[in-house]
């Protein structure tokens, strides 16, 4: 008898953690007696029972019927799942949905990873599980993305960077992208003629704002009648020649040197000589080469100065006579009188600056 107690309080030990699911069980024992045990049975009734009771493992029969469970969606961590552990005798136990859940996830990520990925050549080339990448020129026109419409440029035209986007180009854009060079260009857009331009009128302004800072006179002077027009402008040097009496033989230079400004009719000039030998001419002392001819009305002076071998007794000076390019060297002693090869020796040193009117 205690080992029938004992074998009925185990069977309902057991089969209590599944009677939450099954409504009784029919136990048939080897000698075909039979026990239904629910979860009602208590210990007295099974000892009552143990006459008919078999000691051997009990063996299932028929058709188990299970009851109506409610539905439950989505199932949440704590929730329990029984089923069968092989490992130990067949053990009615219990699991939560998150141990499940990490069961399954360690099972499926061992079982993909056991995949290798395939190195990739060609046009979009990959090693293993690395990136791809796009070989260089790999991508030809034809397999970009299509254009939308004739007439269209890529670019970005919406402030910032982003994605390319297209920019409708216009005929007279075509016709510029479709020149050959910037003259070509220029042409088409008629922004800038393709070399200076020349002016045949009058060209009236206000004031003239020159970015450059330069104004082009041409090499030959185009005279104008009018008072107020500004004709011409040059920038020059001339060679001052020293002679007596019309003459310089024998006469050298260690210094001869002449600079010019023209300004309309008007020539700004300065000369240097430095003589290392007056030559053997005697008369007037004159100073010839002037970089234009006087004009026929002014008679002008000019300032003359020496810094040594030139003997005075009074001042020094220079005078242009109309119609002559020439200085004529002057001291006075009461009246006018002409320097000569007297005053001027070998070593004189000569300075002479002035204007004259042409």
């Amino acid at each position: 008898m205690p080992d029938q107690i004992g074998y009925f309080a185990s069977l309902k030990n057991a089969a209590g953690k599944v009677f939450s699911y099954l409504a009784s069980i029919t136990l048939t024992g080897t000698d075909g007696k039979t026990i239904t045990v629910t979860q009602d049975t208590s210990l007295d009734e099974a000892v009552a029972m143990s006459g008919k009771a078999p000691k051997a493992s009990p063996t299932f029969t028929g058709t188990v019927t299970m009851p109506a469970f409610p539905t439950k969606t989505p199932p949440i961590d704590a929730d329990k799942v029984p089923y069968r552990d092989s490992v130990a005798s067949d053990a009615i136990v219990t699991s939560t949905w998150a141990q499940i859940k990490a069961f399954l996830k360690t099972y499926f990520d061992t079982l993909y990873n056991l995949y290798v990925h395939p190195n990739h050549s060609g046009e979009v080339t990959s090693v293993a599980d690395g990136a791809q990448t796009i070989a260089v020129d790999a991508v030809t026109y034809a397999k970009m993305q299509n254009v939308s419409a004739t007439d269209k440029l890529l670019g970005r035209s919406t402030a910032g960077a982003g994605d390319v986007e297209e920019i409708i180009c216009t005929a007279a854009g075509r016709a510029i992208l479709d020149d050959v060079d910037a003259a070509a260009q220029r042409a088409t857009l008629s922004v800038q003629p393709t070399a200076s331009p020349v002016f045949t009128g009058v060209v009236e302004a206000p004031t003239v704002n020159l970015t450059g800072g330069q104004i082009a006179f041409p090499a030959a002077q185009a005279a104008s009648a009018n008072a107020n027009t500004l004709d011409d402008y040059e920038e020059g040097t001339w060679t001052p020649v020293i002679a007596f009496g019309g003459a310089a033989v024998g006469v050298t230079y260690g210094v001869q040197v002449g600079a010019y400004v023209k300004i309309g009719k008007v020539v700004f000039f300065t000369c240097r000589l430095v003589l290392s030998s007056n030559g053997t001419s005697v008369g007037a002392a004159t100073i010839g080469g002037l970089p234009f001819t006087p004009d026929a009305i002014n008679y002008l002076r000019c300032l003359a100065a020496a810094r040594v071998g030139v003997t005075l007794t009074r001042e020094m000076y220079g005078k242009i006579n109309v119609n002559d390019a020439t200085i004529y060297l002057i001291t006075t002693s009461g009246n006018e009188s002409s320097l000569t090869e007297v005053e001027i020796s070998d070593t004189a040193d000569i300075f002479v600056i002035g204007y004259f009117y042409i």
